[in-house]
């Protein structure tokens, strides 16, 4: 039988861990849905190579990209913000290396407006969904193994 713990900070701690699983939770699930949009692909043209800051030591490459899905055109920009550079001249050292001028788009199928150049699995939030859902779950196991163990002693 399970019984309530008494204890009131219990639950204020146990409401800040059940904040933090929620919000976990809902940034996890906003990312798999983006994922699992980008169900299709083909291929895009690349042009405006660019460097944008991002902080005062954090630089990344933006390209602007189109691409046709039967007979309609679309286009967008690109932040590749998954490979910052240190310093604006590493960035642009880069982009006069030789960026590709074409690649692949992953685009919905249902709305091509929503596309992207890369498509990654949100692994990382969907690790700290799953760890802290465990992590709550421990908690609320241990408040209930708790209070039992006060009532449930074996009397001298």
């Amino acid at each position: 039988m399970y019984r309530i713990n008494p204890n009131r900070y219990w639950w204020i701690f146990l409401a800040i861990v059940a904040a933090a699983v929620c919000w976990k939770s809902a940034v996890a699930i906003y990312r798999l849905y983006g994922y699992y949009q980008l169900t299709a692909q083909t291929e895009a043209q690349f042009s405006n190579w660019s460097v944008v800051p991002i902080s005062e030591e954090s630089y990344v490459l933006k390209t602007h990209y189109n691409f046709k899905v039967g007979q309609q055109s679309y286009e967008g920009d690109y932040l590749f913000s998954d490979s910052p550079y240190l310093n604006a001249w590493g960035a642009e050292h880069e982009i006069k290396r030789g960026r590709p001028s074409r690649g692949v788009v992953w685009y919905s199928t249902r709305n091509p407006l929503i596309s992207s150049l890369q498509k990654s699995f949100p692994l990382k939030e969907s690790l700290s969904a799953a760890l802290l859902w465990g992590l709550f779950c421990y908690f609320i196991w241990l408040g209930n193994y708790v209070t039992s163990y006060g009532t449930n002693r074996p009397q001298k």
